[in-house]
């Protein structure tokens, strides 16, 4: 059994099971940012999940890890954003502000669809519309993108499955046979999933003629974040590069500032708090 042990703290009548989600949640009050502490939980792949906090205005989850999370930890994160549809970022290490421009972080941004005509050739034209799809069907999606397959849905129903491997990033022949040897291993359970979803699928991604769709798969999760405030109307994000859906009040699109005098603050109260003997952290 190990003799280490993160200290139970209380603030703003949550019981946070260690010091460091405490400091998150007074730098998220010194920055106005509403928050709920282990609001739901859930069931992943058959694989329990309670992630630390939901960011209401942010529309993401935050999870908190006093060292780097691990494989499995990062695999819970990637199928929370792709079963909710929403952002969740992993902060991890110590609440201080950052050395560089990037926090200790992972974010997982959840995969989507997009359907254009085919007379645009390429998606971003103006009859550029994100489709509808549930996240089950998002899954098998994205099961079959992270195995190098990818599929088509005939006029009549029938799919049309087709490899991405690229042969010349994968080590000649026998990379080619690795390759072909692992997806034929993790892609039976893809395929049993697409025999009991067919209609599902076939529902959520028909297309009338002259149109197709494309699939924007789950960002990799080695990816760095940072919290910043719009110039223009205050509110804060975290990470602008990834929320290009940020509007402010007058439709306009933010204006992001990193590490503003607001955010300097947070940081130095989350870092200066104090817990002990009912006290209340500011």
């Amino acid at each position: 059994m190990s003799n280490f042990k993160a200290i139970e703290t209380h603030y703003h009548g949550c019981r946070f099971r260690s010091r460091t989600e405490a400091r998150w949640a007074v730098f998220f009050d010194t920055l106005g940012v509403p928050w709920e502490y282990e609001r739901e939980g859930y069931v992943l792949e058959g694989m329990s999940y309670l992630p630390d906090f939901w960011l209401a205005k942010q529309d993401s989850f935050v999870e908190i890890k006093g060292q780097e999370p691990t494989e499995d930890e990062l695999i819970k994160a990637r199928l929370l954003s792709l079963y909710t549809q929403k952002i969740v970022c992993i902060l991890y290490g110590p609440v201080e502000i950052p050395s560089g421009n990037w926090l200790n972080s992972y974010i997982f941004v959840p995969p989507t669809v997009w359907k254009y005509q085919e007379d645009e050739r390429l998606p971003g034209g103006p009859s550029t519309t994100k489709m509808d799809v549930p996240p089950h069907v998002l899954a098998i999606m994205q099961g079959l993108w992270d195995h190098n397959v990818q599929f088509s849905i005939e006029p009549d129903g029938r799919f049309t499955f087709f490899s991405c491997i690229d042969p010349f990033l994968s080590g000649g022949i026998d990379g080619i046979i690795e390759d072909l040897n692992t997806q034929s291993a993790g892609l039976q359970k893809y395929k049993d999933r697409i025999e009991t979803y067919k209609e599902d699928i076939q529902k959520a991604l028909y297309l009338e003629p002259g149109w197709t769709y494309d699939y924007l798969s789950q960002s990799d999760y080695d990816e760095d974040c940072q919290w910043v405030e719009c110039k223009r109307c205050g509110e804060f994000e975290l990470s602008a590069s990834w929320r290009k859906g940020h509007k402010c009040k007058d439709e306009s699109n933010g204006d992001f500032m990193p590490h503003s005098p607001r955010i300097q603050e947070a940081y130095t109260a989350a870092r200066s708090a104090r817990f002990e003997f009912g006290e209340k952290g500011r």
